[in-house]
């Protein structure tokens, strides 16, 4: 099989390459940064969830061991849970 490219075009072929491989590594580290953030974001969100759950579990305690009736306020002094 003949090679019928001249040589200009054989040029313009191997810079489009280049173009293209860069942009491949471009983007295959915009991947791992992706995968990175999420991994983040999966582990704050079970933190969170955690976090909720352990705050939950204090307010039934106090709830069921407060003897008399009791009320929270935030630090803008609205009502916040009470028993």
């Amino acid at each position: 099989m003949e090679n019928n490219l001249s040589q200009e075009e054989i040029s313009k072929i191997i810079a489009e390459n280049r173009t293209l491989n860069r942009r491949i590594e471009r983007m295959t580290k915009e991947t791992k940064n992706l995968v990175a953030l999420h991994d983040r974001a999966v582990k704050l969100r079970d933190y969170s969830e955690r976090e909720k759950n352990l705050q939950f579990e204090y307010n039934v305690l106090l709830l069921e061991s407060a003897p008399n009736m009791i009320f929270l306020l935030d630090s803008e002094m609205r009502f916040r849970l009470g028993s």
